[in-house]
Parts: C-alpha cells; sequence; structure tokens
C-alpha cells in the first residue's frame, strides 16, 4: 500500500503541485475537468480504478467542464452503457445545468426504473413524475407530486386509489399494493388536504 502510495505521489509530481496528496479519484476527476482525458484514463489504468468508477467520475468531470458533446459521444459507447445507465447521464446534465438534455436521458428511462419518477420531478415535470410513479407504485414520488404541484392533488389522489385497488402496473417488488401501509398512509395524508 505503501509503495503504491508512493507511486501515485510521483505521477501527481508529473502533474503538477495542484494535484499532489489528493486521491486517486480526485486526481482522475480533476485531470477530466482540465481536459486532461489521456491523462485521466492512464491513471484510472495504470492504478487498477474500477470501470464503472471511472465512468461515473468522467461523467461529472466532463459536466463540470461543460463538455456535452463528449457526453453524448459517451452515452453512445456500448462499453460505457454497460456501467452507466440513463439515469446517470441525466444527473451529470442535471448538475452542469443542461436541463433540456437531462429530460431526454430521464424520459429514456424504462418505466421500471426506481429513479425515474425522482429524476422528472427533479426536472419539474410533474405529470410525467407522477405516471412513473404511479406504474411502480412509488407512493413516496407521488407524495412529492402533490406537495410541489398542488393543482394535481385530485389526480394524485386519483393514482393513490388506483394503487389501493389494483396494485403498481410494473411490478419492482414482489408484494402487492394491497399489502403496503405507505399506499394507505398515502391515501389518508391526500383524503386529509
Amino acid at each position: 500500500l505503501a509503495a503504491e502510495q508512493a507511486r501515485l505521489l510521483e505521477r501527481q509530481h508529473q502533474l503538477g503541485d495542484s494535484v499532489v496528496g489528493l486521491s486517486l479519484s480526485s486526481t482522475v476527476l480533476d485531470c477530466i475537468r482540465r481536459g486532461m482525458d489521456d491523462e485521466a484514463e492512464a491513471f484510472a489504468t495504470d492504478f487498477g480504478l474500477k470501470d464503472k468508477v471511472y465512468r461515473k467520475i468522467q461523467l461529472r468531470g466532463l459536466s463540470a467542464r461543460k463538455a456535452w458533446g463528449r457526453i453524448r459521444d459517451l452515452a453512445s459507447q456500448q462499453s460505457v452503457r454497460s456501467v452507466l445507465d440513463d439515469a446517470d447521464f441525466a444527473d451529470a446534465c442535471i448538475a452542469g445545468g443542461q436541463l433540456e438534455e437531462a429530460q431526454r436521458y430521464a424520459r429514456q428511462l424504462d418505466d421500471r426504473h426506481e429513479r425515474k419518477a425522482s429524476l422528472l420531478l427533479s426536472l419539474n415535470l410533474f405529470e410525467e413524475a407522477m405516471e412513473a410513479a404511479f406504474l411502480i407504485g412509488d407512493t413516496g414520488a407521488l407524495e412529492a407530486v402533490r406537495k410541489r404541484k398542488p393543482e394535481l392533488q385530485v389526480a394524485v389522489q386519483d393514482r393513490i386509489e388506483q394503487l389501493l385497488k389494483n396494485g403498481p402496473r410494473l411490478r419492482t417488488r414482489a408484494s402487492g399494493a394491497r399489502d403496503r401501509p405507505d399506499i394507505l398512509n398515502a391515501a389518508k395524508g391526500c383524503a386529509q388536504q
């Protein structure tokens, strides 16, 4: 471990004082933010950084430098898609303020994806978030839609009642909606509003 740390410090000195003493992940992120993509990849490879970790760092760094074309290129690469999904790309776009691009990635998520509703909600796509939450029976997201967009109170109440009656359309868990106290509590909360 000490030898590996010494080797990292030596390589960091070659890049400059600004990265000396940083962790491997922070060094890679700094390289990507400064446009030193080849150096970042060399660090990741030479020090055995797992591909998923490297790709997430890469995405953060590209977002920080607003390299949207490069992010689109990454999103089209099968090797990258094997470790990152549309939610990761949406998060990076949100972090960088590229909300239209984030909407595209969020909408591309499979309806069963547990983060689809929360991403749509964070993008103020309330009706879409409500439908995504309803499909998988996510009453927490339905409640969040109701709180952030009170005009949808009746629609949210209707979705919760449908969940109580029929359960979620797409099952991500083994239990049915009628057996879930979170749905019952959400229905009571909506009724009291």
